[in-house]
């Protein structure tokens, strides 16, 4: 037994991302924004749900504590994400790591009171929470198996580059092709740009300690102007690195008229730079904080409030901070010429 002051129990199903702890009401265009991984079936101004385990029945309130919807048996409820590997499985002890923990926890107590509850870090989705749950909850095949999640695909990341880039510039040629009976050849070149980008943690975030996260990061392009999308992975560990590239180099064909027995090549620049930079990846908070207590509170046990709602994104975030280095290789300027033997 434990005072809700002190330690609590939070887990969860995940429905839209919130813009932030505004109203619904005082919001003059809501603009809904959903992670990758979201839970289908509630209202769009769901704000706070409870949870009977004897029946299955999941109710969903407004932020006037208004039932908009009840599931019964969740059999209407199911979990969506996108392949994308931008969201983990949020632990609950993550919950209190939140900068916006106390206002949270706050809310929670105007609502429901300081009363004691539960400690155990059990999931509400799939899990047991208290003994005699454990068949109720196990036993519904059609309940969501996802808890809350952390996520990092709210907006691209950008590299702010420490310097310009630093070039060199190298000359090169083709191996020679014989020219047939026909007095043309056709030379392939191979133009364009190509990018390795190795990133390494220079800081942590507090929440999802080790887990792995893609990301899309620009960076900074060949020339000061230009920037270049890749997709990335980091791993919330310092000192932990990884390295994606990007090919945006095409082949095309150069057809040369030269006398039969001429051998003719192709002369090209490659231009090979190298830059830097640093940047932060947001890991945002997303889903249910639920609240599982000893005696019934407003005639439930399970009481769930949406961090996306009640939470700022500053509120419901961490940051990884990070280096970049670029290397980039442009292969251009192709000129044909042929020598007779």
């Amino acid at each position: 037994m434990c005072q809700l002051s002190s330690v609590f129990k939070a887990l969860v199903c995940l429905t839209p991302l919130l813009a932030s702890a505004v109203p619904l009401e005082s919001r003059p265009n809501p603009a809904y924004v959903r992670p990758t991984r979201f839970m289908a079936g509630l209202p769009d101004n769901t704000t706070m749900l409870s949870l009977d385990p004897s029946t299955g029945a999941l109710t969903a309130y407004d932020v006037n504590h208004r039932v908009v919807k009840t599931i019964y048996n969740a059999t209407g409820l199911t979990v969506r994400q996108s392949t994308a590997s931008a969201c983990n499985a949020m632990a609950s002890g993550n919950i209190q790591k939140l900068p916006g923990w106390s206002a949270l926890l706050s809310v929670a107590q105007s609502m429901w009171g300081t009363g004691s509850f539960n400690s155990a870090t059990k999931s509400v989705c799939g899990d047991s929470i208290r003994v005699h749950e454990i068949n109720t909850l196990n036993s519904n095949p059609s309940y969501p198996q996802y808890p809350a999640s952390i996520c990092t695909d709210l907006a691209t990341v950008t590299v702010t580059p420490n310097e310009n880039p630093q070039c060199t510039v190298q000359d090169s040629t083709t191996g020679g092709t014989l020219v047939g009976a026909g007095g043309t050849v056709t030379l392939t070149s191979i133009q364009g740009t190509s990018y390795s980008t190795t990133t390494t943690v220079t800081q942590s975030a507090a929440l999802a300690v080790g887990d792995t996260f893609g990301v899309s990061v620009e960076i900074p392009g060949v020339e000061v102007s230009d920037s270049v999308t890749v997709t990335t992975t980091f791993t919330n560990t310092l000192s932990t690195a990884s390295t994606s590239t990007v090919n945006l180099q095409t082949s095309q064909s150069i057809t040369l008229n030269a006398p039969i027995d001429s051998v003719c090549s192709l002369s090209f620049t490659t231009t090979s730079c190298t830059t830097s930079g640093t940047g932060t990846v947001t890991e945002a908070a997303t889903g249910w904080a639920w609240f599982d207590f000893n005696s019934e509170t407003d005639g439930h046990y399970l009481w769930a409030l949406l961090m996306d709602y009640y939470l700022t994104l500053e509120q419901r975030s961490s940051y990884i901070n990070f280096r970049a280095a670029v290397n980039s290789d442009t292969l251009s300027q192709y000129t044909g010429s042929c020598t007779l033997l």
